[in-house]
């Protein structure tokens, strides 16, 4: 007799997504010469708003200047994480959208995705008061 736990795993994350989703991690790993039996590393995003937002972009320019953005396997959001979340989702669409030229971006300060989403992330001066800008 199979346990609850089991087929509920089954149901929840069928083995076709299973396979697919090792094939997807295995395929960017090899591009990028990871070990592909390293352990998987999933990064979550939680919310709080514009804040959370500031706080993972902070996050993620740390993770850049190390170049370990790339040895992320997952990434999940909510909220605010989600607003991080989805601008590198969309770095990674757009054309030449490389973990590369993403970790190259993200560690300059002064690169224009940075610079915008500071411009565009200020929940103390929504409408840019001189001299006060989102601090990362």
């Amino acid at each position: 007799m199979s346990s609850p736990h089991s087929d509920h795993s089954n149901t929840a994350y069928p083995p076709p997504l299973q396979s697919a989703e090792h094939a997807a991690v295995n395929e960017r790993r090899q591009q990028h010469n990871i070990d592909p039996n390293a352990p998987l590393v999933g990064v979550a995003l939680s919310g709080g708003g514009i804040r959370s937002a500031t706080f993972c972009l902070g996050l993620f320019q740390a993770l850049a200047k190390q170049k370990l953005v790339r040895r992320i396997d997952f990434l999940s959001t909510v909220s605010g994480g989600g607003y991080f979340g989805s601008f590198l989702g969309a770095a990674f669409s757009r054309e030449g959208g490389s973990v590369e030229s993403i970790e190259r971006e993200l560690a300059d300060n002064h690169s224009w995705s940075v610079e915008w989403l500071r411009d565009n992330g200020r929940f103390l001066s929504p409408n840019g008061e001189p001299g006060i800008a989102c601090a990362v």
